[in-house]
């Protein structure tokens, strides 16, 4: 197994209901910050070493988990560190400073104000989660990994819905993962561990509305439900 393989997953289950993410075919020419912002308006995706990658509309199970994950950090910045910053939605990151990369995470921390622009973070976030649907798994779990451990994103949660995990990355030691379950509360490194992000709460929220019972439920199913 080489060092790339580690980061792919063997178990991709839906909750997203979209088409496999493409990378637009290209050799050496390589898009630029300018091309990206040429996209036509609507096109959703991101720019990674100058390549394309389409990219589509979330779940309900996707943004719920986002929003609650998101709830959590606010409350917790709000009353211990002022000085950072809790992006609850995907915003146009330029994650190298330079004019072949800008990702969308799904939720983002940032602590260095300098960093922030008016339409963009400029550089690495502090933290970064993202939340797996089939298209993105491998994307998030190697390409994006790597690209954020090397730009000095400090930590990075990747977070399952279909297994009901959460991988915790550091920068200190971003081969080896803590692995957390929706039963946890997991710990926020970034902070000494002091916030926890509650994931019980979140799943109990989401089984409420049957969510991870029926991520991809029909108007026949859903009706026979209620």
């Amino acid at each position: 197994m080489n060092k790339y393989e580690v980061f792919q997953s063997k178990n991709e289950t839906k909750d997203r209901i979209e088409e496999p993410m493409k990378a637009h075919e290209i050799s050496t020419f390589r898009y630029t910050v300018k091309d990206f912002y040429d996209q036509p308006e609507g096109w959703k995706g991101e720019l990674i070493d100058g390549i394309f990658y389409d990219m589509s509309s979330p779940t309900i199970v996707h943004q719920v988990i986002s929003f609650l994950i998101a709830s959590q950090l606010r409350s917790f910045v709000q009353e211990n560190h002022e000085d950072c910053i809790v992006l609850p939605l995907p915003q146009d990151t330029q994650l190298n400073c330079d004019d072949y990369t800008i990702v969308e995470p799904d939720i983002s921390v940032v602590c260095d104000k300098s960093k922030l622009r008016k339409h963009r973070v400029f550089g690495a976030p502090d933290f970064i989660a993202e939340i797996l649907s089939p298209s993105t798994a491998s994307h998030d779990r190697f390409l994006k990994l790597l690209k954020y451990m090397e730009a000095g994103v400090r930590e990075y949660w990747i977070v399952d819905p279909a297994t009901r995990t959460i991988m915790v990355y550091a920068k200190d030691v971003p081969i080896v993962p803590m692995t957390y379950t929706f039963d946890d509360e997991v710990p926020v490194s970034i902070w000494g561990g002091e916030c926890k992000v509650g994931f019980a709460g979140i799943a109990r929220e989401l089984e409420m509305y049957a969510l991870l019972q029926h991520p991809l439920a029909t108007c026949e199913t859903t009706s026979q439900m209620l």
